[in-house]
């Protein structure tokens, strides 16, 4: 147990690393470039980003699902081989498919120059941050923590270095965002090559080991993959196309960049957890779907009674840290950090439903959920936006969200719900932070609240928690 404990808190201090350094990187960048840039050209950023978005889901996303769900069986049937050349021809075809849809897409929507230099920088970003993204995703598959925390933290600090150059020395306009990722991802995609060259092993790659029977379970899977993922990521992003209907592109680009700052706070724990976990609950799904309940639940408890506190309290503080974080322009938008906080929160959850019924081949009812909540969420925009604005999008993706928890754990509960102990210690913790919640908004009435006193606040809160609960923290079973 304790060998298991070590493993688990070592990868755990990487994925923390791999995950904090950029996001610190991030907390100095934002400030900085969200007074340096207008919402004007952010606005622009926000809705080309997001076409590309769709176009890297459509492409690329269900290619990392199938390496996340057929690795394993390859590696036990020993045709690793055949396995890397069939994903790296399924990588070439997309990388077609956004050329298509790029071309498309430029014909129509090309002014002013802005516009179109952002469209030929993100079409060239996505297709080299894709292929780089699946070589980290093999390794994270594979358990190597330190390895891939180790690459991301350099690309993440060379690229803040060239953005920096870009943007002050040779004075770029909003394309020195994406053009230092650029630069910087191809440095690695070009480094790796020469690596694999050098070390040999790019000849396990050739697609003459590309095969139709491969190909066919591959795209298989991975059209529910696709669908599904296309339908998550229009729950998350299609209110801004609705948003710039009825309000202005300036807002458009206070709501863009506020969730993405909102949401990466919530959303960079979340992946640090699930990375710490994930090779070992691929193992179990791939080996032992049938006792893989008591695994799972394990798991769900641990992020839940770890990751809902940090959900509260960032709500809690949301408008302190969006005068931490953004420009003054963009810090009315701190009123839907809430709602993106626990719509990152709640998505976490899912996804430990959605991985059992992907194992056990139900991809049929994890498309029918998103679907109709995306559906769900499409009908809200309409009705919420105009009245309400970009805190209508908000709130109707956090809606959106409760639904498709809901439908979700009727699918598949992991029986989680029948662990009354679990539960019980998840309501006591609530019922704590319910305090805290209270403790603040008499705070703020009765002295003059400031950045300061919410971060001893906040301090305190947690020292307080995790006194409180210490033992429980201390017992939670997480083999990895």
């Amino acid at each position: 147990m304790s060998k298991i404990k070590n493993v688990f808190y070592k990868d755990l201090i990487w994925y923390a690393l791999g995950t904090m350094i950029p996001m610190g990187i991030n907390v100095i960048k934002t400030p900085i470039f969200t007074r340096h840039y207008s919402p004007e050209e952010y606005g622009y950023l926000g809705l080309v980003m997001t076409f590309f978005l769709y176009m890297s889901t459509v492409s690329y996303s269900w290619i990392a699902g199938c390496i996340w769900r057929f690795y394993n069986s390859f590696e036990k049937n020993k045709i690793l081989n055949k396995f890397y050349s069939n994903i790296l021809f399924l990588y070439c075809i997309s990388s077609l498919v956004i050329l298509f849809f790029t071309l498309i897409f430029i014909t129509f929507y090309h002014e002013p120059l802005l516009v179109f230099n952002l469209i030929i920088l993100c079409f060239s970003h996505f297709i080299i941050k894709e292929l780089l993204g699946l070589f980290y995703f093999i390794i994270r598959v594979k358990g190597y923590a330190k390895l891939n925390n180790i690459l991301l933290i350099a690309q993440v600090g060379l690229s803040f270095t060239v953005l920096l150059l870009l943007a002050f020395v040779y004075n770029f306009d909003i394309t020195a965002l994406i053009s230092s990722s650029i630069i910087i991802d191809l440095l690695f995609v070009l480094s790796i090559a020469v690596y694999l060259i050098k070390t040999k092993r790019i000849k396990l790659l050739s697609f003459k080991l590309v095969h139709k029977k491969y190909l066919k379970i591959f795209t298989h899977f991975g059209s529910f993959i696709l669908l599904s993922s296309l339908a998550t990521l229009l729950i998350v992003s299609s209110d801004r196309y609705i948003l710039a209907m009825y309000d202005s592109i300036e807002n458009v680009g206070i709501y863009t960049k506020v969730y993405d700052i909102a949401q990466l706070s919530i959303s960079a724990l979340v992946f640090v957890f699930f990375n710490v976990i994930n090779p070992n609950m691929n193992r179990e799904l791939t080996h032992n779907l049938e006792n893989a309940d008591i695994l799972l639940r394990k798991y769900l408890f641990a992020y839940i009674f770890t990751l809902l506190p940090f959900t509260i309290l960032f709500s809690i503080f949301s408008k302190e840290i969006s005068y931490l974080l953004l420009g003054e322009e963009f810090r009315n938008g701190h009123i839907i950090m809430p709602y993106v906080f626990f719509s990152a929160f709640i998505f976490g959850i899912i996804n430990f439903n959605q991985n059992k019924l992907k194992f056990k081949n139900k991809l049929k009812i994890i498309v029918q959920i998103l679907s109709f909540c995306f559906f769900i969420n499409l009908i809200l925009n309409f009705l919420f936006i105009p009245s309400f604005g970009y805190l209508g999008a908000a709130i109707t993706t956090f809606i959106s969200y409760i639904i498709m928890l809901i439908l979700f754990f009727k699918a598949d509960s992991l029986n989680f719900l029948k662990d009354k102990l679990a539960l019980k210690s998840i309501a006591n913790q609530l019922i704590v932070l319910l305090i805290f919640f209270i403790i603040d908004q008499l705070l703020r009435k009765i002295i003059d609240f400031n950045i300061w006193i919410a971060i001893i606040e906040g301090t305190i809160f947690l020292l307080t928690l995790g006194i409180l609960f210490r033992k429980k923290f201390q017992a939670l079973d997480l083999p990895v």
